[in-house]
């Protein structure tokens, strides 16, 4: 009879255990880069892992343009950051892929963002993020979000009614499945005589009827609050406003990066705070990447790739 009881107790005490252990999120992110850009990129890997929930296992995808070994290394040192659940892995690819395609005004890196689903033919989901971005919330509601049958979804850009592929949550199932790819690639081909965000036309071309809309917390532009100022975006001053306080993704979208100029210039056109934000972000890097060599990041603002967006 004891035996019965002791065994009704532990059982009673593992399912209590059960209750008490948070579901795991597991999310696939992905970034694009070369070497021209690992410093922005590691400060927005950075700041995503400092500001996830325990129970957040992400699985961060680089698609690799150039990454020398040193710096590969470097991102490796994220998987063993605390208590939070990291996995990183390089895909190395060619962009002699876009040869026929004409440099977008970003270069030809934002071309990727057709063949996401190529790239990583084992992954159905994925949330795509420009390196020009700090994270300050977990990405669990973002990678939930139900985009209701969409190819993907972006926040509205600051210029227009289209989405922003700076930040997409993709249902790469549904690109593979209707070649979107080749699609997209295509539909650039015929706008070579235009250059400004080609990949931005080609994407948005799917349709508004295949393309979802998330809140702009999750792509919030640091030159919205200068926009609002003397524009009406799009009619959603005041939802943008409202955002603000609730913004998960900062996205440095002008060309006044917080690496790059002075906080009273970047202040002139944009919210300081932000800036403030992203050295932040920058000083609570392991210390790998404050070493005084730090001739791998040099960025080479000329290069044809790199990108302003």
């Amino acid at each position: 009879m004891c035996i019965c009881l002791t065994n009704i107790v532990n059982t009673k005490n593992i399912f209590l255990l059960l209750l008490c252990v948070p579901n795991i999120c597991s999310m696939d992110i992905s970034y694009v880069l070369d070497d021209n850009y690992v410093e922005p990129v590691a400060v927005s890997i950075n700041s995503l892992i400092r500001h996830s929930k325990p129970e957040d296992k992400l699985n961060l995808h680089i698609v690799d343009l150039g990454i020398s070994f040193q710096n590969k290394e470097k991102f490796y040192k994220f998987e063993s950051s605390g208590n939070r659940q990291v996995s990183i892995d390089f895909t190395k690819f060619n962009l002699s892929k876009f040869d026929d395609l004409k440099p977008s005004s970003c270069g030809k890196s934002v071309y990727t963002r057709f063949i996401l689903q190529d790239i990583f033919p084992n992954l159905d989901r994925l949330i795509f993020i420009d390196g020009d971005t700090v994270i300050t919330d977990s990405l669990s509601e973002l990678w939930n979000f139900n985009i209701k049958g969409k190819y993907w979804a972006g926040s509205y850009h600051s210029w227009g009614p289209s989405r922003c592929s700076a930040v997409m949550l993709l249902d790469l199932k549904s690109f593979r499945a209707n070649k979107l790819g080749s699609s997209l690639i295509d539909a650039t081909k015929r706008r070579q005589k235009i250059s400004y965000c080609n990949e931005e036309y080609a994407l948005n071309g799917l349709g508004r009827s295949k393309v979802g809309i998330l809140p702009f917390r999750y792509n919030m532009h640091v030159a919205f609050t200068e926009y609002t100022r003397t524009k009406n975006i799009n009619g959603n001053q005041k939802m943008i406003n409202d955002e603000i306080p609730n913004t998960v993704i900062w996205h440095y979208s002008s060309t006044y990066k917080p690496w790059k100029i002075e906080r009273h210039i970047f202040e002139m056109v944009c919210p300081v705070g932000p800036y403030d934000l992203w050295h932040e972000e920058f000083n609570a890097l392991p210390g790998c990447w404050h070493e005084k060599d730090i001739e791998y990041f040099a960025i080479d603002y000329e290069s044809e790739d790199y990108d302003e967006c």
